[in-house]
C-alpha cells in the first residue's frame, strides 16, 4: 500500500514545521503493514507534471484565504469567494497550514487565472466550487503534487479525481510534506499501525449505529507507547480525535476508537461523534498522528470493497493476540497474517528483553522463540529488527 495506494499529500515550503524549500531529503510516512520505503531526497516544487492550455476568463485574484480558497473579482465588478474543488489542505492551526496558504499564493502568480466548474456551481456556504488555472498551471493538481493539499473526492464534482490522485502518489511515493515522517518535527520512534477497519456499522442508517463503526490500533512493537497528545482524522477538514492522557498501549496490545460515546478503557475508547458517522462508505483515508502533527500510519479504502470492514477483531481479547491487517488501495488488496495464538494455548510468560541474536544457532532457532511470544507481548526481545515478521535474518 506504501507504494501503491491512493492517498495524500503535504509538503514543504518555510517554516519551523518542516524544512525550507531547496533540496532536502525526507523521510516516508508509514502505510499500515508495510515494508519501509527508502528516503528519498527531493525538491521542494509546486509544479504541475504537465502543463495545459487553458486561456484566461476575466478573473483578477483579490486575496488568498488559506490553502484552498480565494477571493477574485470576476469580469464585471462581482468579487467572489472561490474553493478549489478535488483538494483538501491541513486547517488553520495544523501542521503545514501556513506553508499551503504560501505554496497557492506562488502558483497564482503563474499567469493569467482561468476558473473552470465541474458539475456543482457553489458549495453551502456560497462560495465558487472551482479548479483554478494559473497561466497553464494546473493549481489544484500542483498544491497535490508538492504535498500542500489531500486529493480528496467531493461528489459529485470527480472530472479531475484521477490526475489529482496521480499527483497524490507521486507526492507519497516521495515522502513529500506530510509523506515526510518528520514534517511537523521531530518524529517518534513507535509501532503503531491500523490492523482493522469497520467502516459501514450494520443497518441502513449508520448515524443511528455509531459504536459498531470503529477503527483498531495495535502497537506492533516490543515497548510500550504513550498515545497522550496522538490523533486519529479523516480526509474532512472537521474529524478530528485526540487521545486521552495518561493513554498507555502495551505491546501487541489493541485498542479500538469507536464513533459513538461510551466509557473509555484500557481496550476500547470512543470518539463521542454524535450526530453522524465519520468514515465514509464510498472511501476514505484513515490518519493516526503523534503529538507534532506528523502521519505515522494510514489506511485508505475505497468504493470497490465487497464487505463493509478491512480486517477483524480477535475473537478472545484485544491486549492477547495479533490480528489480521487488510490494506487496501484503489486497485489493489494485500493481506498480511500476523502470528495468530491457538485459542487452546497457554499464554506464556513475558519473557521481557532477555534474547538477542547472538543466543540463537540458526535462524530458525530464533524464529521459533519470536513466534511463540509475538502474538502476546509483540517483539520484545527486538530480534525482528525491520518489523517484517522474520527474527534474525543474518543467522543461517
Amino acid at each position: 500500500m506504501r507504494r501503491r495506494s491512493w492517498l495524500i499529500g503535504l509538503l514543504l515550503v518555510t517554516s519551523a514545521c518542516t524544512s525550507t524549500a531547496g533540496s532536502t531529503t525526507n523521510s516516508p510516512v508509514t502505510s499500515t503493514a508495510l515494508t519501509t520505503t527508502t528516503s528519498v531526497v527531493t525538491t521542494a516544487t509546486v509544479s504541475p507534471t504537465a502543463t495545459m492550455t487553458v486561456p484566461p476568463n476575466g478573473v483578477m485574484l483579490v486575496s488568498v484565504t488559506d490553502g484552498d480558497t480565494i477571493t477574485v473579482r470576476i469580469e464585471g465588478g462581482a468579487t467572489e469567494s472561490v474553493r478549489l474543488i478535488g483538494i483538501n489542505t491541513p486547517e488553520s492551526g495544523e501542521c503545514l497550514a501556513k506553508e499551503a496558504t504560501v505554496a497557492l499564493t506562488a502558483l497564482l502568480d503563474a499567469g493569467p487565472l482561468r476558473l473552470q466548474s465541474d458539475v456543482s456551481d457553489r458549495d453551502q456556504y456560497g462560495r465558487l466550487l472551482r479548479y483554478v488555472f494559473a497561466g497553464d498551471v494546473f493549481v489544484n493538481e500542483a498544491l497535490v503534487r508538492s504535498g500542500h493539499a489531500l486529493a480528496r473526492r467531493y461528489e459529485p464534482d470527480t472530472s479531475m479525481a484521477p490526475v489529482l490522485e496521480a499527483a497524490q502518489q507521486e507526492a507519497i511515493d516521495a515522502s513529500r510534506g506530510q509523506w515526510d515522517s518528520s514534517a511537523c518535527g521531530q518524529s517518534i520512534s513507535a509501532s503503531i499501525e491500523i490492523v482493522a477497519l469497520a467502516y459501514d456499522p450494520p443497518g441502513s442508517n449508520d448515524n443511528q449505529n455509531l459504536n459498531e463503526e470503529w477503527v483498531a490500533l495495535q502497537n506492533t512493537g516490543r515497548l510500550e507507547v504513550g498515545l497522550s497528545g496522538w490523533g486519529i482524522k479523516d480526509e474532512s477538514a472537521s474529524h478530528r480525535y485526540a487521545f486521552p492522557n495518561d493513554f498507555f498501549l502495551g505491546p501487541g496490545s489493541l485498542v479500538v476508537v469507536h464513533t459513538g460515546c461510551g466509557a473509555d478503557g484500557s481496550e476500547h475508547l470512543y470518539w463521542c461523534n454524535t450526530g453522524s458517522s465519520i468514515w465514509n462508505n464510498s472511501g476514505d483515508t484513515v490518519f493516526v498522528s503523534d503529538p507534532a502533527g506528523n502521519i505515522v500510519t494510514f489506511l485508505a479504502y475505497d468504493a470497490t470493497r465487497p464487505s463493509n470492514r478491512i480486517g477483524d477483531l480477535p475473537s478472545d481479547g484485544l491486549t492477547t493476540t495479533a490480528s489480521t491487517t487488510t490494506v487496501v488501495s484503489n486497485t489493489t488488496t494485500a493481506t498480511t497474517n500476523a502470528t495468530t495464538p491457538s485459542t487452546t494455548a497457554t499464554q506464556p510468560l513475558n519473557s521481557g528483553n532477555s534474547k538477542n541474536c547472538s543466543d540463537f544457532a540458526t535462524h530458525a532457532e530464533a524464529q521459533a522463540w519470536h513466534d511463540t511470544y509475538f502474538p502476546y507481548y509483540g517483539d520484545v526481545a527486538g530480534l525482528d529488527s525491520d518489523n517484517d515478521g522474520v527474527a534474525c535474518e543474518s543467522l543461517p
